[in-house]
């Protein structure tokens, strides 16, 4: 009975996590390509990438600067 309580529980929780990482990954690629202009979006739509969108902005300016580009689409 154990094991079969375990096996339930396991299954629900992978499932579960599944579904949590398909819509934090459909969250975080449609905001992907605020990246390539983080200085005219909105905060909004850059703490949906982190919660600091000032932090968003200095970053990838620096990264900018050192030759660090993405090619988003």
């Amino acid at each position: 009975i154990v094991s079969m309580a375990f096996t339930i529980t396991y299954l629900n929780s992978y499932r579960n996590g599944l579904n949590g990482m398909k819509h934090m990954s459909n969250r975080v690629n449609g905001s992907a390509a605020l990246l390539k202009d983080p200085d005219n979006a909105s905060d909004e739509d850059l703490e949906k990438l982190y919660p600091i969108p000032d932090k968003v902005r200095e970053r990838m300016k620096i990264l900018k600067e050192i030759g660090i580009e993405f090619d988003i689409e």
